[in-house]
């Protein structure tokens, strides 16, 4: 399905108000777009991959002075997803990605953006626009992961990512034999997983979620964390963005270390996934973060899980106001679902600085 784009800027096109089908006024022009493939029409191809379109009536468009029904209008081929270092640097000397889809050489259409940090070799936060309409997405399957070899100093990231692989990393910091299944087991949750910043299911459009799949846009994240309390984070800022019919500008990120006591000192050691050539890389987070913030009446939260199954007790970093928030069900007193709780944006900036400044007016209640 071609990507429908604002003419000028190339901005996304969504849905308004909640409805599952984006309605466009007659004679109205837009952008159609499969980047890195051509646009077929009734199953004919032209060899372009960017074309304008205006809306005739129903669902038909006037391309090139020909008419056409809007289903009969594809792409030949999967659409080429890209991460672009830009010229700018974010927070903590961190370095801005873009992730999305070069359209033209002059135009990139931005999905999400990335603040890299390329000493730990991991995402510090990314930013995406959640759309009322998030809910009314079509969802597609998972692509292969790409790994930006020319971003990551490291080679083939997604292999520390392996089961075995962790297992060994982990209990060689820990003092454990190589194959114990103390901590990363086997036919169970208890691994770490390549943890979304920005979720798949945060995109609306196909080939917007396809690009949700870069090594870049997670970190290692416990699944029965990732699969519990952090699945229901996620769902709920999305189900909030729907029922409230807002569009929620969403910042996530990670932040400190996870630690696991060492098997003969009993001292804490904070976990990595790369541990070679006296380089440390691919962390694991002590924390998850969202930050839901509604632009218009600039309110903001800001939703954490403890991404360590294993943590018995654990200290928040900011003041817990989780019994203000009735648009979130929970389980945030398991330790096995993930810790969690929700502070102010004030609050959190107190402990976690690196994301940028927002003019919050109050709470997202």
């Amino acid at each position: 399905m071609p990507m429908v784009l604002q003419p000028g800027e190339l901005n996304f096109m969504y849905p308004e108000n909640g409805d599952a089908v984006l309605k466009i006024s007659a004679n109205t022009t837009i952008v159609l777009a499969c980047p890195g493939q051509n646009i077929t029409f009734d199953s004919s191809t032209i060899y372009r991959n960017v074309t304008s379109a205006s809306c005739v009536s129903g669902s038909n468009l006037n391309v090139d002075s020909k008419t056409f029904a809007w289903e009969n209008i594809t792409c030949d081929g999967t659409l080429s997803r890209m991460a672009k270092v830009t010229d700018n640097k974010c927070e903590n000397n961190g370095t801005e990605i873009e992730i999305g889809f070069q359209l033209t050489q002059d135009f990139f259409s931005r999905v999400f953006l990335i603040c890299f940090d390329e000493n730990a070799q991991r995402a510090l936060y990314s930013k995406v626009s959640i759309s009322g309409a998030i809910n009314k997405r079509n969802i597609v399957t998972n692509p292969g992961w790409v790994q930006t070899q020319d971003i990551f100093s490291i080679k083939n990231p997604n292999s520390y990512y392996n089961r075995i692989t962790q297992r060994q990393t982990i209990n060689t910091l820990l003092g454990l034999p190589g194959n114990s299944t103390m901590y990363i087991k086997d036919n169970s949750n208890y691994f770490l997983s390549r943890g979304h910043i920005t979720a798949k299911a945060d995109n609306f459009y196909p080939a917007q979620q396809q690009a949700s799949f870069f090594l870049l846009n997670v970190a290692p994240q416990w699944q029965t964390c990732n699969a519990n309390n952090w699945q229901t984070v996620e769902i709920s800022v999305r189900d909030y963005a729907e029922a409230k019919r807002v569009d929620l500008l969403q910042w996530t990120g990670v932040y400190g270390l996870a630690t696991l006591p060492h098997s003969k000192t009993g001292q804490l050691v904070q976990l990595y996934l790369y541990t070679q050539n006296n380089t440390k890389a691919l962390p694991v987070p002590e924390l998850y973060w969202k930050i839901a913030y509604e632009p218009i009446k600039q309110k903001g939260i800001v939703l954490i899980v403890v991404n360590n199954p294993y943590l018995e007790t654990y200290q928040r970093i900011c003041e817990d106001i989780a019994d203000k928030i009735t648009w979130i069900n929970w389980d945030r007193n398991n330790q096995i679902k993930g810790f969690a709780y929700a502070c102010t944006v004030d609050s959190f900036r107190k402990v976690v600085s690196y994301f940028p400044e927002l003019t919050v007016q109050g709470v997202l209640l």
